[in-house]
């Protein structure tokens, strides 16, 4: 299959789902909206809707039922989406604790692990690789499992940190999408 023209579909739905996300951000007052919240780093005039997230994390889903063959761990990462929305668009709406957003996250990341993602190995610039999934516990609960402990440490540790790392880099109006399309296009 093209991948520009997934993109391109995806892109498509994100852009399809924005309105009505703007308007429903409206009419749910998930704004931003200076005169109520005061906040140095919001530079906008005037009243900006939030849960930018929800267009495209639909779009996200969108496009991975049509183009990707759902396994275990593609359905983890949709739950765990789904959950990381959720966080968000509350987030966007109460203004969370960062405490909470963060212990969130890293329960989220640790259902995407526990679904079959993680870090088995990593690159050693010097050659070869470094093994991470050397120390296993072995256990049986409806079927034999297993628990890599650093591999899924480190995975816990790396999901929610880039999750937070996203997060938090949203304190100055437009930071975010830069952030985010830089990192997409690399």
């Amino acid at each position: 299959m093209n991948y520009f023209f997934i993109l391109l579909i995806t892109a498509f739905f994100s852009f399809i789902f924005t309105y009505p996300t703007i308007i429903l951000a409206k009419k749910f007052k998930i704004v931003t909206d200076k005169k109520k919240r005061k906040h140095p780093a919001h530079t906008h005039v005037g009243i900006i809707p939030r849960g930018g997230g929800l267009p495209i994390f639909l779009s996200f889903l969108i496009s991975c039922l049509f183009f990707l063959s759902v396994n275990k761990i593609i359905l983890g990462i949709l739950i765990a989406s789904f959950f990381l929305i959720i966080i968000g668009l509350l987030d966007d709406y109460f203004d969370l604790s960062p405490y909470f957003r963060f212990i969130a996250n890293l329960l989220i990341a640790t259902l995407v692990v526990a679904f079959g993602l993680g870090i088995p190995y990593i690159s050693n610039p010097l050659g070869d690789v470094i093994r991470l999934d050397q120390w296993k516990i072995n256990f049986y609960f409806f079927g034999n499992h297993q628990i890599l402990i650093l591999a899924d440490f480190l995975a816990i540790i790396w999901l929610a940190w880039l999750a937070n790392m996203v997060n938090w880099s949203k304190g100055v109006d437009g930071q975010l999408p830069g952030f985010v399309a830089i990192t997409a296009f690399f």
